[in-house]
């Protein structure tokens, strides 16, 4: 989450020029943290996981808009967002969720 908050709230001036395409950095930044957050916790607290991860990225949006330094709000930014969070936890609802907790019992940890 630092790595997204960091790269929504720099200036314009100090991020690389040879990244790929911004809406598909949204779609993979907020999947991977989808997947992230859904590894480690109940299936039951997905919906908790896309809710704090869209009003995060809602916020960051706002957040450029009002710093004045060359940065925007972009909604289709969100939109990218909520696909990447949206397709994160359909893989998590078929399966894949909770891999943390599967792994930590593996290994005898809990």
């Amino acid at each position: 989450m630092g790595l997204i908050v960091l790269g929504s709230l720099q200036p314009p001036t100090l991020l690389p020029e040879m990244l790929p395409k911004d809406k598909i950095m949204h779609f993979g930044a907020y999947g991977l943290a989808a997947f992230w957050f859904s590894g480690m916790t109940e299936r039951s607290r997905y919906p908790v996981v896309a809710i704090t991860l869209l009003a995060v990225g809602a916020l960051l949006e706002l957040a450029q808009q009002a710093m004045g330094i060359g940065r925007e709000a972009d909604w289709l930014d969100i939109v990218a967002n909520l696909l990447g969070i949206a397709t994160a936890l359909a893989l998590a609802y078929a399966g894949l969720g909770s891999w943390m907790l599967r792994v930590e019992r593996w290994l005898g940890l809990s």
